[in-house]
């Protein structure tokens, strides 16, 4: 958008001065200060008449998250607006002891919840029709560990300042943690709760049910204790080989058997899925490490044991693993300006997960076919890559199906300059033209999908973003294209300061629609934000005097009494020009009712 960028200098951050439930009052003044100091506390002070510019409003949220400990931070985690978050902590310092202490529970069960998650295997972390009982406790520490697991339960209060946000955020992860299947169940969905009460009405039921909070399977004294776990060792040295495996196979299948595990090994489809993965389970738990990776994503007991048998005739090295722990926090998130340290991440994050594989230049097509577990190790690659990626890149890749064809594309993506950056909208831009807002619609590549609504389901942030190379919204594009409708159903998406983004020109909504002579979108943008013919291009020109030159004279008429009741905002030049172009269409003296005739 246009405007000049401004910085929030080192001062904002400060480590003794970072706010804490203790010192928020000299927090405030701090704070305070250094806002004025740079002329930007009109932006917080709600009593002022200040329009928000929403670039210095990001930086000043920013700045204020920076300026809390990791206590206070997850309070306003989630705020759109820098006044939000400011109105938030200052009703947090207002806390009494009983609300104080909720809130630090709140702290302490979501660490918890962290910490569950650290150790469970990467299989789990898919949903697919045969794991849900492990992915549901999986997701649900997860959405606890990021404060969202209230927006799911329905215990938020829907409509409140940060619902949408959090909704927003829960829904994604939902969706990222889904296989393809799965991921097609809800993708209809736009709230959280639904679609976490879909799945569990399509998995949570008949032979997938397990009503327990916590998966966990008895595997006895006679299974892991005092036997040894199914090892495969390699000697290079003098070319030998060990393993036990041949013990392995009779304590396992008497294990089996006496559990009532083994019959349904030797049919030919799997007809007790609760039995097939507690089976499934013994097995891996009673492998060694380098044996166990061979089965990691194999989601059936049967095919899980002649891997096995297959793998103990015919050995393999050790591939190299856990060097992706020692890259930094900065290479583990993709931005535009590192791809090359976060790929060499990736990779790595992929070996340690046995799922490198997968980007491998094989016939991926019939091993899709063949293999049931292929596909369930692609899904788990495409989300680790995708939960590797930052906002401003997840567009170009949300949809891929392959993790492979997401790396191409991100690839890509880095290589372009960054003021290409509206290029990964393109399917966006594409719905505005095809006026797709929520009708089905095929984009460039010919895919079908659900237009415009679901883009900004996906990507709220894509109702601010620069879709074309002049800086025009999306607003901006249904307006000149005079898609009503479009542009109806998108000021119901957008707070009022939103509408008054504009072009690299200078240009808001209001000022295209008045060169356009569309007034039906002149008065929806009025109702939605009455401010707006106040606001000039960089030529200091309103909307009232676009109107006038381009000879649009309802509009002019129609605007005029919004704009000439405060002519300080007008500019020497708008002056000129409005009574130039008024006098050109001899407007002076007219009354309403001659123009409209």
């Amino acid at each position: 958008m246009a405007g000049a960028s401004t910085s929030i200098p080192n001062q904002f951050v400060v480590p003794g001065e970072l706010l804490t439930f203790d010192n928020y009052k000299s927090w405030e003044v701090v704070m305070r200060r250094k806002l004025e100091r740079l002329h930007l506390w009109s932006y917080i002070d709600s009593r002022e008449e200040n329009r928000i510019h929403l670039r210095k409003d990001k930086k000043i949220l920013d700045a204020i998250k920076k300026s809390c400990d990791e206590h206070m931070l997850p309070h306003i985690m989630y705020a759109d607006f820098a006044r939000d978050a400011w109105d938030w902590l200052a009703e947090a310092a207002a806390w009494t002891d009983a609300e104080r202490g909720n809130y630090v529970n709140m702290l302490v069960r979501a660490a918890t919840a962290k910490s569950n998650t650290d150790e469970v295997p990467e299989v789990d972390k898919v949903l697919t029709r045969r794991n849900y009982t492990k992915w549901k406790i999986y997701m649900k520490n997860i959405l606890l560990g990021k404060y969202l697991w209230a927006v799911v339960e329905g215990t938020d209060i829907i409509g409140t300042r940060s619902y949408q946000t959090k909704n927003h955020n829960a829904l994604v992860i939902i969706r990222m943690s889904c296989g393809e299947e799965m991921f097609l169940q809800i993708d209809e969905e736009d709230n959280a709760k639904d679609a976490w009460c879909k799945l569990e009405r399509k998995l949570g039921s008949g032979l997938f049910n397990n009503n327990s909070d916590k998966v966990s399977y008895d595997f006895t004294n006679e299974l892991l204790i005092g036997h040894e776990l199914l090892t495969f060792k390699v000697d290079h040295k003098t070319v030998t080989i060990s393993s036990n495996y041949d013990d392995w196979v009779l304590r396992m299948k008497n294990y089996l058997i006496n559990h009532e595990l083994w019959g349904f090994l030797e049919e030919l489809e799997i007809s007790d899925c609760v039995k097939d993965e507690k089976a499934l389970d013994a097995i891996k738990a009673s492998c060694a490490p380098e044996m166990r990776a061979n089965i990691l994503y194999m989601n059936c007991a049967k095919d899980a044991w002649y891997e096995l048998t297959k793998r103990a005739a015919m050995p393999t090295e050790d591939e190299e693993r856990n060097k992706a722990s020692e890259h930094s926090e900065a290479g583990k998130v993709l931005t535009r300006n590192n791809y090359q340290k976060w790929e060499e991440y990736v990779t790595m994050l992929l070996r340690s997960r046995f799922l490198y594989d997968v980007l491998l230049p094989y016939d991926h097509d019939s091993y899709r076919g063949e293999f049931n577990n292929y596909e369930i190790k692609e899904a788990c690659a495409l989300r680790i890559i995708k939960e590797a990626c930052g906002p401003e890149m997840m567009p170009y890749i949300f949809r891929s199906k392959s993790p492979g064809d997401a790396l191409t594309n991100l690839r890509k993506a880095c290589s372009m300059d960054q003021q290409d950056d509206y290029m990964k909208y393109s399917r966006l831009l594409h719905a505005v033209k095809k006026n797709g807002f929520r009708e089905r619609i095929k984009d460039l590549n010919g895919e079908l999908w659900r237009g415009a609504h679901n883009f900004f389901r996906d990507f709220p942030e894509a109702l601010t973003a620069e879709i074309t190379e002049d800086g025009c919204t999306a607003l901006h594009v249904a307006v000149q294209l005079g898609r009503v409708d479009f542009v109806r159903e998108l000021l119901s998406l957008m707070p009022a300061e939103q509408t008054e983004l504009k072009t690299h020109r200078g240009n808001t909504a209001i000022a295209v629609a008045a060169g356009g002579n569309n007034m039906e979108i002149v008065k929806m943008l009025i109702e939605s934000n009455p401010h707006l013919p106040l606001i000039g291009n960089e030529n200091e020109l309103h909307a009232v005097t676009i109107a006038a030159i381009n000879g649009n004279e309802m509009i002019m008429y129609y605007l005029y009494p919004f704009t000439s009741k405060s002519t300080n905002w007008w500019g020497a030049r708008s002056v000129a020009s409005f009574l130039t172009s008024a006098a050109r269409l001899n407007a002076f003296g007219k009354t309403r009712v001659q123009i409209l005739n």
